[in-house]
């Protein structure tokens, strides 16, 4: 297998040195073991990832509001072949970022204070949309076309909207999804996509948007009415459905499966104590990790979204400098302490 860490040998596959200080050429991945990856520290970082086929892209907001970003080369599902810092680099002060991958194409999705957002698909020319990210997860790739979809609020009609995105650059209008809301987060579910919604009220929905982002449907609330927040969602499988997130009042973590026909299932409880959660499925599980008591934790879960193999990865810097991806059928956490953290999940 090809291996480039070596501190002369990364050169040549164009990217900057990976921070690991004893010179390995040979950096394994093993099982649920962090990784540290690059410098890179912040004291309120909002990050997001995505991933497709052997890569990984990674964004964060740093200290000065600009962006930090990597990408990361796999070798097989235990190795990394290449880090490059600074992938996704975009001049500006951001209020956060999302990132959505396909095989062919990565969407940066950067938030602005005047309640815009700047798109960016390849690198390409940075396209202004009035419908402003409000999470890490507002955008996701849709198997489309449009390639993305994007959650936010509209700043233009007063609506949390979503629009789709395409790898060529192509925007389409905004869909209103319902009132203003304090957090969106973009998924999959069967035969479509959906917009996870925390109105200001606490009160937590999935809304209903079809693959072609042009029509939304009816919402359907999850979790307790004004005791639920921080929601998120991930997709399973066309026979399982999709799986929802979010952080109750009580403190806990709380799973609730969206059936394919779109009926909830029983909501269970990942963990008594934890905030931020993020969702990541492979055939083996779908992966939750969630911050508590300043540590990054991680819980598989099976098909009904009982818990099972619990993971406490390290210290974590904020509860928002994480996530979970999934890369084949492997998890990875990501994350931000002293350094950017990667880990294999394994049950």
């Amino acid at each position: 297998m090809h291996r480039c860490l070596a501190v002369l040998g990364l050169a040549a596959c164009g990217g900057h040195p990976l921070d690991l200080g004893d010179g390995a050429s040979d950096v394994g991945l093993a099982c649920n073991q962090p990784q540290k990856l690059l410098a890179a520290t912040a004291s309120i970082p909002r990050l997001a990832a995505a991933a497709a086929g052997s890569h990984l892209a990674v964004g964060w907001t740093a200290d000065d509001a600009t962006l930090g970003s990597a990408r990361i080369a796999l070798d097989g599902a235990d190795h990394i072949a290449a880090v490059e810092r600074d992938a996704f680099a975009t001049p500006g002060n951001w209020t956060g970022v999302s990132i959505a991958m396909t095989d062919a194409a990565t969407l940066v999705a950067l938030g602005r204070q005047d309640g815009h957002s700047t798109l960016v698909v390849n690198g390409g020319t940075p396209i202004d949309t009035t419908v402003q990210i409000l999470a890490p997860g507002a955008a996701v790739a849709t198997g489309g076309p449009p390639d993305f979809m994007v959650a936010g609020d509209d700043s233009a009609n007063g609506m949390a909207s979503v629009i789709g995105v395409g790898a060529d650059g192509s925007v389409t209008a905004p869909v209103s999804i319902g009132s203003i809301a304090a957090r969106l987060v973009a998924t999959r579910i069967k035969d479509g996509l959906a917009a996870v919604d925390v109105l200001n009220s606490n009160t937590c929905e999935i809304v209903p948007v079809d693959s072609a982002v042009t029509r939304s449907g009816v919402a359907i609330m999850f979790g307790t009415k004004q005791k639920c927040t921080q929601g998120a969602g991930t997709f399973v499988d066309a026979m399982t459905g999709t799986l929802l997130v979010h952080h109750d009042d009580s403190g806990a973590v709380i799973a609730t499966p969206m059936k394919p026909d779109r009926t909830l299932g029983a909501a269970a409880t990942v963990a008594p104590a934890g905030t931020e959660p993020r969702a990541a499925a492979t055939t083996t599980g779908t992966w939750v990790t969630y911050s508590a008591s300043g540590m990054l934790e991680a819980v598989l879960l099976d098909a009904t979204g009982a818990p099972g193999k619990h993971v406490t990865l390290g210290p974590i810097g904020d509860a928002t400098s994480q996530t979970v991806v999934t890369a084949g059928d492997t998890a990875y956490a990501l994350w931000l302490d002293t350094d950017l953290e990667l880990a294999r999940l394994c049950n």
